[in-house]
């Protein structure tokens, strides 16, 4: 299926890229909350599996030593920020540029491409007849849909197993961020008619609006939507933003495994709570707080099911 389709301080320092779907923290938030959601044998099968990730070295840092409570999640909130992490790593390489040069294939790994495009999966909208594009044919959902059958297939070497667990990781989190299941297309894009939208909102200037717990600002809807939860990334404050969101949105008794339930829901939220303030204006209060409340509503869920996707596949 790949075909078809990279220390005592308990600080996690991956690096944060824009046109991620939300920042590490988000990530790491979202993997927390499904890592305490695993059934304990699942987690056990999950932490070994782990083991055989080609970069498995690049997930145990700053996982401090393996006798410490916290280094068996932190390797797996680690996994779930890898792809992002590749993004500017030079032993891969993006295959959607063309001036891209191949990098050399390097041991346990199955490919060294940077996958761009399963980040994401950007269905059209226009609210002034604009023309559309429709998604590309390599996406989130097939990515999704590609691993959640093989990390557990005897038949897929198990290097390649911890290599798509930790897409898999990665995506869910990616695809409940409501920017990242779409683009809208509009007269104000420039060029005129853009024909990849406003690419889930990094074509979306707005004016500059300060980092929450950072100290630098951003000058787009998605680098807004990337970083609404904040960038403190330390294990203290990942488990107490979990504990306060899981208690705002319990466990539901009806957990969604279904991928594309998933992205139409980001989508829905994209065009009637994140699309709902002008181009190239001040970000208002009341969006900044409905938007940190979708975000924890997101994440919330996203962790929920990702457990419940694992539970079912390594039970």
């Amino acid at each position: 299926m790949l075909k078809q389709l990279g220390a005592v301080a308990l600080i996690l320092i991956l690096l944060a890229m824009p046109a991620q779907a939300w920042n590490n923290k988000g990530h790491q938030t979202v993997a927390y909350i499904a890592y305490m959601n695993l059934n304990p044998a699942v987690r056990t099968k999950i932490d070994k599996l782990l083991e055989s990730h080609p970069d498995f070295q690049q997930l145990t840092k700053f996982a401090g030593n393996p006798t410490d409570p916290n280094y068996r999640v932190v390797i797996f909130m680690n996994a779930a920020t890898w792809p992002d992490f590749i993004r500017n790593d030079p032993r891969f390489y993006d295959e959607t540029d063309p001036n891209s040069t191949v990098t050399p294939m390097l041991p346990g790994f199955p490919s060294m491409k940077r996958f761009t495009r399963w980040h994401y999966i950007d269905f059209p909208f226009t609210p002034d007849n604009s023309p559309v594009t429709e998604p590309a044919p390599v996406n989130a959902l097939k990515l999704l849909v590609a691993a959640r059958e093989d990390i557990n297939n005897p038949n897929v070497a198990v290097n390649t197993r911890a290599y798509l667990l930790s897409w898999l990781l990665h995506v869910t989190g990616d695809v409940h961020q409501p920017l990242h299941s779409t683009s809208r297309f509009t007269h104000d894009l420039s060029p005129l008619f853009n024909p990849e939208g406003d690419r889930g909102g990094n074509g979306f200037k707005i004016t500059p609006f300060p980092v929450f717990e950072g100290d630098f600002s951003v000058d787009n809807l998605h680098s807004f939507w990337d970083n609404v939860l904040g960038v403190k990334r330390d294990v203290p404050s990942i488990k107490s933003l979990a504990t306060q969101i899981t208690t705002e949105n319990p466990k539901p008794s009806n957990i969604s495994t279904d991928e594309r339930v998933w992205i139409d829901e980001s989508f829905k939220s994209a065009r009637t709570r994140v699309y709902t303030i002008q181009p190239n204006t001040v970000v208002p209060t009341t969006y900044v707080s409905d938007a940190q409340k979708l975000a924890r509503e997101r994440v919330a869920i996203a962790g929920y099911r990702l457990a419940k996707v694992l539970n079912q596949r390594f039970q």
